[in-house]
């Protein structure tokens, strides 16, 4: 499936900034804490590099707008995994956004040995060195004031991690149905900053000091580990707070291959965190899996009831949705299932 190209409204480079980051009403806005800006570039294998491309060229011009300190400006990291990606792939993004030449970040392109998704965002932490740390996605798409209102939030000393709006594109009926079932919320227009129980590590900023002691956990899972890290954090006593304004668009499974797979690794890393986090007997077991496959189809269908006109589908067309729902979490409890009795079947053949 093909994800149109399509550019957000953003303010101009040179354009002045109404709300800059601290600005104490003298016209002179002080300048934001140093930052590194960590991608990893796995998602980018299976989007549309349009996304990529959009999201660089979003992410600096909002650096631009910030007035960064000159003798320490933003790094920008992007973590690949040479025997997966084409090094040629990620410099045709970069000059494509019009980066190649552009001196308001430090721009590294960094290659990476058989390292995974959190992996490679534990590896690019290890490379930087700013006091904020923000992990960024390549294939979602920062609004306007993104990185400002991530800065912002982080200005006050009780918020140790940050995290925004990641919301699903509503470009085609497809999408409009994940919207409506997966696990991403629905965008938000409120302007608040609340704090929050976890996040998702497509979006999300941390004190330095506080990754360097709390990484993304090694697991066996393909996705999940920022459950458990958020689980710990939380325990520990560290405070982890949502802005709502700092929304990131983020696209779904791309085609019917990228949607099983997904799927099933979905329900393979059910069974490794219900292990993992010490959940009841009954959770890790098939009754388990069966109470959740329950508990997905209940909860789909409140959501399709309540929210299919906040994305624009007909009664028809939401019960289109639920059906790609029962399709979606079928394939769920088939990787719950499987993983139970041999959860190395998915990790040796899922393609992600």
């Amino acid at each position: 499936m093909t994800l149109p190209s399509r550019e957000f409204p953003e303010a101009s480079r040179d354009a002045p900034s109404m709300g800059r980051m601290g600005d104490t009403g003298t016209g002179h806005a002080p300048a934001p804490p140093s930052f590194s800006v960590i991608i990893e570039w796995d998602n980018a294998r299976l989007s549309e590099l349009d996304r990529a491309e959009q999201m660089l060229r979003q992410l600096y011009r909002q650096i631009g707008q910030l007035s960064p300190t000159p003798n320490r400006p933003p790094e920008v990291l992007i973590i690949y995994d040479r025997g997966d990606v084409d090094r040629a792939i990620i410099d045709t993004a970069v000059n494509r956004a019009g980066l190649e030449d552009d001196d308001l970040a430090q721009l590294q392109v960094i290659a990476a040995e058989g390292l995974a998704y959190y992996q490679q965002k534990n590896f690019g932490f290890g490379l930087s060195d700013r006091e904020i740390v923000i992990f960024l996605d390549s294939d979602v798409i920062p609004e306007a004031g993104w990185l400002e209102g991530v800065l912002e939030a982080l200005g006050r000393p009780d918020i140790d991690v940050v995290s925004g709006n990641t919301y699903l594109s509503l470009e085609s009926f497809y999408q409009k149905a994940f919207a409506l079932f997966w696990f991403f919320p629905l965008r938000s227009d409120k302007p608040e900053l609340k704090r929050v129980g976890g996040f998702f590590a497509n979006n999300v900023a941390f004190r330095r000091s506080v990754f360097s002691e709390n990484p993304f956990p090694d697991l066996p899972a393909f996705r999940g580990q920022c459950v458990v890290l958020a689980r710990h954090l939380e325990n520990t006593g560290r405070s982890i707070y949502r802005q709502e304004r700092s929304r990131v668009e983020h696209p779904s499974p791309n085609g019917a291959t990228h949607f099983m797979w997904r799927a099933l690794c979905d329900g393979h890393d059910e069974v490794v965190l219900a292990r993992h986090l010490g959940r009841s007997w009954l959770d890790r077991t098939v009754v388990g899996s069966m109470k959740r496959f329950a508990w997905h189809l209940l909860n789909s269908a409140r959501r399709v009831v309540r929210s299919r006109k906040d994305v624009g589908l007909s009664m028809v067309q939401a019960v289109s949705a639920y059906g790609l729902a029962l399709s979606y979490y079928g394939l769920k409890l088939g990787g719950e299932l499987v993983s139970h009795v041999s959860p190395g079947i998915i990790r040796r053949h899922a393609k992600l």
